[in-house]
């Protein structure tokens, strides 16, 4: 047996011996639900920083002329990586993560835990896709999964390490609260359901969004919660909250995912 292979079977026993089971729970929960949310940090910025190279590098002027080139460069560079670095399978996101729960017991593999932080940036970045739900969605619900075979949890703590995951990758700021739950934030936090929905054809995501936060009351309660001073929320998010004293009407959105809607029109996963 190998050092760390040692180590890591000490914590183990050390850990059934000193921590309950629930205790253990919840504390893998945060920690798989703060990794989730800073693999969606590194998706956005990776996004952003190709986004920025193309619009603004040495190849400013020849994005702008053929600009609907690039969503064809970025799929053979996507493919190319596929095929030569990370050589597996990359699950297509909120699809994969159903399937795996329902058929697979809710075990994923380890590449998924990465895989989607390389192909889905290269792939918005370049200006194709519909956004990083999808492959936010993968990256969590895998660090879940093989968090859980880690430590022998069993499926249903899978599942909910998945559900951990998925919701600390996926939470929004700015997405409201259910109608009448805006109260629960301050006794049960926990049932709290974010007003967003998504449109799936045969248990594909093919269309998303949400009603979003439209008064300052309610923006400030949600940052307030997630550990935001009140100077911290007027420095970063000030704008925002004094356009909404000026009369915000109640909005929201649904982005369509065309490239997975033509997908399964031509059978192809």
């Amino acid at each position: 047996m190998n050092k760390p292979k040692s180590i890591f079977v000490k914590f183990l026993k050390w850990r059934y011996k000193h921590i309950s089971h629930n205790q253990f729970i919840n504390i893998i929960s945060a920690i798989i639900g703060l990794l989730a949310g800073l693999g969606a940090v590194i998706l956005k910025n990776l996004t952003h920083l190709i986004q920025y190279l193309l619009e603004n590098g040495f190849i400013k002027e020849l994005h702008k002329a053929f600009y609907f080139i690039f969503p064809i460069i970025g799929l053979f560079i996507v493919l190319f990586t596929i095929k030569n670095i990370i050589k597996k399978r990359v699950g297509h996101g909120i699809p994969s993560t159903l399937y795996a729960i329902s058929k697979l017991k809710g075990i994923m593999p380890n590449h998924q835990m990465w895989a989607s932080l390389l192909t889905a940036p290269l792939t918005v970045g370049f200006g194709g896709s519909v956004g990083l739900e999808g492959p936010t969605v993968a990256t969590g619900a895998a660090l879940g999964s093989n968090f859980s075979r880690l430590f022998h949890l069993n499926q249903t703590t899978r599942t909910l390490l998945i559900g951990a995951a998925v919701a600390g990758a996926m939470s929004s700021i700015f997405t409201s609260p259910k109608p009448g739950q805006l109260e629960l934030l301050d006794s049960k936090p926990e049932e709290v359901k974010a007003n967003a929905y998504d449109l799936v054809l045969n248990g594909n995501e093919i269309g998303g969004g949400s009603i979003r936060i439209h008064d300052k009351k309610t923006q400030e309660i949600m940052l307030r919660h997630l550990g935001f001073s009140d100077e911290d929320a007027k420095a970063q998010f000030g704008f925002l909250m004094d356009a909404f004293e000026y009369g915000a009407p109640p909005h929201g959105g649904l982005a369509f995912g065309l490239d997975r809607l033509v997908s399964i029109l031509g059978g192809q996963e």
